[in-house]
Parts: C-alpha cells; sequence; structure tokens
C-alpha cells in the first residue's frame, strides 16, 4: 500500500491539530487562580532566569505565598 504526499500531509495537520486542541480542555483559559483568595497581597518584582534574556516578571503573593507570576507590564 503507497501514501501519497497529499495524504500523508493532511494526516499529519489533522494529528496536529488534535494535538493542539486536546492540550486546552474547555474553559481551562477562563479560570481565574487567584479568585477566592483573602488576605494581603503584594507584588513583587523580579527576574525570570529560564533563559539568558532575563524578562521582567511580578509574583502576585498572598500571605507569603506566590500565587500568580505574570510579565511585568511597567518594566
Amino acid at each position: 500500500m503507497s501514501i501519497s504526499r497529499r495524504s500523508f500531509l493532511q494526516g499529519v495537520g489533522i494529528g496536529c491539530s488534535a494535538c493542539a486542541l486536546g492540550a486546552f480542555p474547555p474553559g481551562a483559559l477562563a479560570r481565574n487562580p487567584i479568585a477566592g483568595i483573602n488576605g494581603k497581597t503584594t507584588l513583587t518584582p523580579s527576574l525570570c532566569e529560564m533563559c539568558s534574556f532575563r524578562c521582567p516578571i511580578q509574583a502576585q503573593v498572598v500571605n507569603n505565598k506566590t500565587v500568580f507570576i505574570q510579565g511585568n507590564p511597567s518594566a
């Protein structure tokens, strides 16, 4: 059995689409991880050290625990 280039690329496209859609269950991006947390909230500026660019980040700290990390928009 021979497979054509066209059908191979169609299969690859379908497989990649399925993997991309399966990575995000419905509502996963809509969740707010810090909703309902009570206590004193502070924003602590820092740097990400995952690569050589050292991107500016800020951590949201509640009761001395980091609950959310995001890019620092004021940097």
